[in-house]
């Protein structure tokens, strides 16, 4: 039987005491630790994802991230779903997208528009580094696209992107900023209305500390209506948002088989990150990235990323 529903800020899906972690390991060695609580729950029964009760849990794990980024979907899937999501939903086919590409992930953001059929503009930086505002600017005046893509904390260099000035810079030129928040979200602020962001997309195995296999996302109003006027639909049936949009909305249409054990530990790391208070759990991960990155430099490791502008 479905534990009772609670709202996240009263208590937890399993228990109150502090959660032990456990440790999944990546094919390449990297391991990301799992919150044992929200493993506790991905091993409750999975019930029909349109039963009362099952909605009421989803509709916790989704607008469950309000406090963080107000991240409105959770997506079945890997996050590389949801950056496809985002890039093939919001610029159509024959659009003009600019990524600003620093590493690793900003090169497959690159991949992923052209894959999507728009026209892009490429800008780089060396890896470590973070992008000039100016020299922004002065790209998005020249191509005037309809969307610029950026990864906010690139997972392969360290380096944490300035959103909050970017976003503003984006909405002064009328173009829809598109955010990959993978290695941020639940690890440092992202304020997707303040910062004008108009996409964004994360994952469950990372700073939110559930399994991997969940993707949350979010769009505006913005990239909501750019959407709405496609004249065509999106390449991938699956990431249609269109269709998306009635399945986790209030109209409950079918869709696809949700992962609902996924969503039932999602909704337990969101309540885990709730009790910590957000302040309190940027303020861990400053000071952890502190202690560890003194240790690294007393043995002679250098970090590549910008000393002012490295990922906690």
């Amino acid at each position: 039987m479905l534990a009772p529903v609670l709202p996240l800020s009263e208590g937890s899906f399993m228990s109150q005491g502090r959660s032990a972690r456990g440790v999944v390991v990546s094919f390449d060695g990297r391991t990301s630790s799992v919150e044992s609580r929200a493993r506790a729950c991905a091993a409750l029964t999975a019930l029909y994802l349109l039963l009362g009760s099952v909605v009421a849990v989803a509709a916790e794990a989704t607008p469950g991230t309000d406090p963080f980024v107000r991240f409105s979907n959770t997506l079945g899937g890997f996050w590389d779903l949801a950056s496809n999501w985002g890039g093939g939903n919001v610029p159509g086919a024959g659009d003009s997208v600019v990524i600003a590409a620093a590493g690793y992930f900003g090169n497959r953001m690159i991949e992923m528009a052209e894959r999507s059929a728009a026209k892009v503009t490429t800008l780089m930086a060396p890896w470590g580094n973070v992008f000039d505002v100016q020299q922004l600017r002065e790209t998005l005046q020249q191509v005037r696209p309809k969307v610029l893509g950026i990864v906010s904390a690139e997972t392969s260099t360290g380096a944490w992107q300035p959103i909050e000035e970017i976003g503003k810079l984006c909405r002064e030129l009328d173009v829809l900023l598109i955010v990959d928040c993978v290695t941020s979200l639940g690890c440092t602020p992202i304020r997707v209305d303040d910062w004008h962001i108009d996409a964004a997309y994360s994952c469950s195995q990372k700073g939110l500390g559930c399994p991997p296999g969940l993707a949350p996302l979010t769009f505006s109003d913005r990239a909501i209506a750019a959407l709405k006027a496609r004249k065509t639909k999106p390449q991938s049936w699956y990431l249609d948002l269109n269709l998306l949009e009635t399945y986790w909305g209030p109209e409950r249409m079918y869709h696809h088989t949700a992962p609902i054990s996924s969503i039932y530990a999602l909704r337990e790391g969101l309540r885990i990150i709730v009790e910590e208070g957000l302040d309190a759990r940027w303020a861990r991960h400053m000071k952890n990235h502190e202690a560890l990155k003194a240790g690294l430099i007393a043995l002679g490791l250098q970090y590549i990323a910008d000393p002012h502008h490295q990922l906690p």
